[in-house]
């Protein structure tokens, strides 16, 4: 089984490249710069298993490489070999320290669905058992 990073134990060190990342596309927005005439880029949302999210640039120069991956949001995907810088101030969509930014050696693989998602379960306020239920089978 390989290892994967998750997006919640990254710590910044130069010298590490090699990151892996198995995360969900949330979000994808496409940003163009009609003023100073700099190449479009696209940031994408992304969240790990454990619902942790952090963005993600793309920028133009490697758009042939990666072409269609804007229209994939919602699925699963493994990126190998993949920049980490500290967050700038400003927008941002995710609440993280670090974003992710795509290099000429980054590898980005659309995977299946993970099978150990944690699923939530909505009950109505009737359906839940009371709490003095639960402390007797518990002390008895």
């Amino acid at each position: 089984m390989e290892h994967y990073n998750t997006l919640g134990e990254i710590v910044y060190n130069e010298k590490v490249k090699h990151w892996r990342f198995r995360v969900k596309i949330m979000r994808i927005y496409p940003f163009y710069y009609y003023v100073t005439g700099k190449e479009p880029h696209h940031v994408y949302v992304l969240a790990d298993e454990h619902g942790t999210k952090m963005e993600m640039t793309i920028y133009n120069i490697y758009g042939d490489r990666f072409r269609g991956l804007e229209k994939q949001d919602g699925k699963w995907v493994k990126i190998f070999i993949v920049e980490l810088g500290r967050a700038r101030s400003g927008f941002k969509v995710a609440k993280s320290k670090f974003t992710l930014t795509v290099t000429g050696d980054t590898q980005i693989h659309i995977i299946a669905r993970l099978n150990n998602q944690v699923y939530f379960e909505f009950k109505g306020i009737h359906e839940i058992p009371h709490m003095s239920y639960t402390r007797r089978e518990i002390f008895q």
